[in-house]
C-alpha cells in the first residue's frame, strides 16, 4: 500500500516536531505517511536535521507566497496527491497584527479544498468557547476567523478537524517560565485553574486524527491534559522535582503586570476561560474534552511533565514562542518614577535586615547604571516622538479642514429644537507616557454628566445617564468605574499610527449600526493649543432628526436616504478632525513628558553621583584612619 502524502507547516516548530515525532514512534513498522515537512529555508539547521528522518522529504516554501504553496501540492502529485494537511501558524508577537496569520491560514484550507485533500487539521487555541468570539483581537481574532472559514470549505466538501490546545506546559521552562510563573502567581485568583497541555500530546492528537479521520470529521476537539491552579502547579512540580518551581519575585511580578497591557490581557483571558470551564451550563466544553480523552487516553500530567523535563536541557529556537523579556519589560517602557520604586524595592530586598536604610556603594553603582539606561530610553522616546510629532501636525492641519467644513454646514442650518438626548464620544488612545493626556477628556466628560461649572458644554443641561462611547483603552479604563453604567461600545487599535479617515468612517458607521438613540453626537476631545499645550474641548454634531427639522434644510427637497447619509459623513469627518487633533496632542504630551523623564533622570544622576563620591570618600578617610591609629600602636 501506498504511503498516505501529508503536509506539515511550522515543520521546525514545536507542534509540527510533535506531530511528526508521533507519526514514527514506532520505526520497526513501515509508516503509513510520508511526510512533506514545510518550511521557509530548507537549508536552515532545524530543517537539515529534519531531512535525516526516514518517510520524510523537507520542501521549501512561504505561506505569505500562494504560489510557492501552490507548487508544493503540484510537486505532490508525483506521488498521489496531498492526502492529509496539518495546519499550524506562527504566534505574530506580543500585541502584533495577525493579518498575516489570518491570510496564511485561509490560503492553505483553499489549496487544500481545491486539491482535493481528505483531512484537514487546523490547530488553533482554546479559548473559552465561542460566545467570546467577536469580541477578541489580534491572533485570537485571526484564528477565530480561520477556523470560520475552514467550516465554510466544509460545506464544500474539505473534511476538517479543529483542534484547540490550552496553555502550554512548556511556556513554565527557562527565564521565561519563572516569568510565567511569577505572573500566574500575583495575577490569578486562589481558585483558577489554568487548562495545560505538553507540546508532544498535540502531536500525538493529530497523529491519532489522521489514522482514522472519518471518526473526527468535522469536530472540534478541546485539547487539554491537565486542570490544575497555580497552587497545584507549584505543589506537582515540587513533588516531582524536589525543589521549588523557578519565579521570579512577586514585586517584579505585579510590576510587570501593571506595565505590559499584554500580560494583563492573558491574565483576563485565564479567568474567562476558567469562568466558563466551570459553568454548568457549558456541556459542549465537556464534550470536547471527553472526545480527545477518546483520541488519545494518555495525556501527560503536569506532574509528569515537571519530572520528564528535570534534568534535561531544552534546546530551543530564539524567539519560539516570539516572547522575550525585551519585549515584556519595554511595552509599555518603564517610566522613570515606576522604575524608581523597582530599584528602591529590589535593593531593600538584596540588602541585610541591618543595613536597609544604608546603602552600599555597590547599590548606588547598579541604581546609577540603572537610571543612565532609563534616561537613554527617554531620551531616544522623546527625539521618536518629536519625529512623529512634525507629522502628526501636518495631518491635524489636513484634517481641521474637515472640522471646519462640518461647523459652516451646522451654523448656517440651526435646529430650533434643543438637544435633549445626546450620545458623547470620548476621543483618546490606546498608548500612554504622554502625561496627562488621557485623564483630560476622561474629566472633562464626567463633568459634562455631572452639569459642573466648568463643563465643556456650558449653559446646557445634560443628562447624566447620556449613552457614552469610547475610542482608546486608556480613557476605558478610567471612566469603567465611575460611569460604566452609561458606556454602549468602545474602540481601539484605532489610529495607531496616524489616524486616517477610513478609522473615522469605520467607527461612524459603527455607531450608526449600534442602535443607540441620539438627538446629536458631543465629542471630547483635546485640542491642541501648541506645541507645549493642550486643553479638552467639545464638538457637537446633529443628527438626522436635527439636520431635517432644520428650517434652512427645509427649503431644499431632500430625500430622507440623503439626510441620513449626510449625518453619517458629518459625523464621520468630525470624527477625522477629532483624532487627528488628539493624535497630535498626543505626540506633544510624549514629547514633553519624555523630556521631563530625562532632566528628572539626569537630576537623580547627580544625586545619586554625590551620594557615591561621597560614600567612596569616607571609605577611603576611614581606611586612612585605620592605618594611621594602627601604625601609631606599634
Amino acid at each position: 500500500m501506498e504511503a498516505k502524502v501529508l503536509l506539515v507547516t511550522g515543520a521546525t516548530g514545536k507542534q509540527g516536531k510533535a506531530l511528526i515525532s508521533a507519526l514514527q514512534t514506532d520505526e520497526t513498522k513501515q509508516s503509513p505517511f510520508h511526510i512533506l515537512a514545510l518550511t521557509r529555508n530548507a537549508k536552515s539547521p532545524s530543517a537539515k536535521q529534519l531531512s535525516l528522518r526516514e518517510n520524510l522529504q523537507v520542501v521549501e516554501g512561504n505561506l505569505d507566497d500562494a504560489d510557492s504553496i501552490r507548487k508544493v501540492f503540484e510537486d505532490a502529485k508525483k506521488r498521489g496527491g496531498i492526502w492529509g494537511v496539518f495546519c499550524v501558524l506562527a504566534f505574530p508577537g506580543l500585541g502584533e497584527n495577525a493579518d498575516g496569520e489570518e491570510k496564511q491560514g485561509k490560503t492553505l484550507a483553499d489549496l487544500a479544498l481545491a486539491y482535493g485533500v481528505s483531512c484537514f487539521i487546523y490547530s488553533s487555541v482554546e479559548r473559552g468557547g465561542e460566545s467570546y468570539d467577536d469580541n477578541l483581537t489580534l491572533d485570537r481574532l485571526a484564528k477565530v476567523r480561520i477556523e470560520r472559514h475552514v467550516r465554510e470549505l466544509g460545506n464544500k466538501g474539505l473534511n476538517w478537524t479543529i483542534l484547540r490546545p490550552g496553555f502550554f506546559m512548556d511556556n513554565f521552562e527557562g527565564t521565561i517560565g519563572s516569568v510565567t510563573v511569577g505572573v500566574l502567581k500575583a495575577g490569578l485568583k486562589p481558585d483558577t485553574a489554568v487548562q495545560l497541555i505538553a507540546v508532544d500530546d498535540i502531536g500525538f492528537v493529530a497523529a491519532a486524527v489522521f489514522k482514522t479521520p472519518e471518526r473526527y470529521t468535522s469536530e472540534v476537539l478541546l485539547v487539554v491534559g491537565d486542570i490544575c491552579t497555580m497552587t497545584q502547579i507549584q505543589n506537582a512540580y515540587k513533588s516531582a522535582v524536589g525543589r521549588e518551581i523557578p519565579s521570579i519575585p512577586s514585586f517584579l511580578a505585579r510590576a510587570l503586570i501593571k506595565m505590559n497591557g499584554h500580560t494583563q490581557g492573558l491574565i483576563q483571558d485565564i479567568e474567562r476561560v476558567h469562568l466558563t470551564r466551570i459553568d454548568p451550563n457549558n456541556e459542549e466544553n465537556r464534550i470536547q474534552m471527553a472526545t480527545v480523552r477518546e483520541v488519545y487516553p494518555e495525556m501527560t500530567s503536569f506532574a509528569t511533565w515537571a519530572a520528564q523535563r528535570h534534568g534535561t536541557i531544552t534546546k530551543r529556537e530564539k524567539g519560539w514562542n516570539q516572547v522575550t523579556l525585551g519585549r515584556l519589560f519595554t511595552e509599555p517602557v518603564i517610566t522613570t518614577m515606576f522604575a524608581r520604586q523597582i530599584l528602591a524595592r529590589a535593593s531593600q530586598a538584596a540588602a541585610p535586615s541591618g543595613a536597609r536604610n544604608m546603602a552600599t556603594l555597590r547599590e548606588i553603582e547598579l541604581r546609577l547604571k540603572s537610571v543612565r539606561n532609563i534616561q537613554k530610553i527617554t531620551q531616544s522616546m522623546k527625539v521618536v516622538a518629536s519625529t512623529k510629532l512634525a507629522k502628526a501636525q501636518r495631518a491635524m492641519q489636513a484634517g481641521k479642514q474637515y472640522g471646519i467644513a462640518n461647523a459652516e454646514v451646522f451654523a448656517h442650518s440651526p435646529s430650533d429644537a434643543p438637544s435633549t438626548n445626546r450620545l458623547f464620544i470620548v476621543v483618546s488612545s490606546d498608548k500612554g507616557l504622554c502625561g496627562g493626556i488621557h485623564s483630560a477628556v476622561s474629566k472633562a466628560t464626567r463633568r459634562a454628566l455631572s452639569n459642573d461649572q466648568d463643563s465643556p458644554l456650558p449653559g446646557q443641561q445634560v443628562d447624566s445617564e447620556s449613552p457614552v462611547m469610547i475610542i482608546g483603552d486608556k480613557s476605558k479604563g478610567q471612566l469603567l468605574r465611575p460611569i460604566g453604567q452609561n458606556i454602549r461600545l468602545t474602540f481601539n487599535q484605532i489610529g495607531r499610527d496616524i489616524p486616517t479617515f477610513a478609522d473615522a468612517a469605520s467607527v461612524a458607521d459603527l455607531i450608526v449600526k449600534s442602535g443607540v438613540k441620539y438627538d446629536s453626537v458631543v465629542l471630547i476631545y483635546n485640542k491642541f493649543v501648541s506645541a507645549i499645550s493642550y486643553e479638552p474641548a467639545a464638538m457637537e454634531i446633529k443628527g438626522e432628526l436635527a439636520l431635517r427639522d432644520s428650517n434652512a434644510f427645509k427649503t431644499y427637497e431632500n430625500e430622507d436616504d440623503a439626510t441620513k447619509d449626510l449625518a453619517e459623513f458629518s459625523l464621520a469627518n468630525a470624527l477625522f478632525a477629532a483624532l487627528t487633533e488628539s493624535h497630535a496632542c498626543e505626540q506633544s504630551s510624549r514629547r514633553n513628558a519624555m523630556d521631563n523623564a530625562s532632566k528628572n533622570a539626569g537630576e537623580m544622576i547627580g544625586a545619586l553621583t554625590m551620594q557615591y563620591n561621597r560614600g567612596r570618600q569616607a571609605a577611603i578617610t576611614n581606611e586612612l584612619v585605620d592605618i594611621i591609629t594602627g601604625a601609631s600602636a606599634l
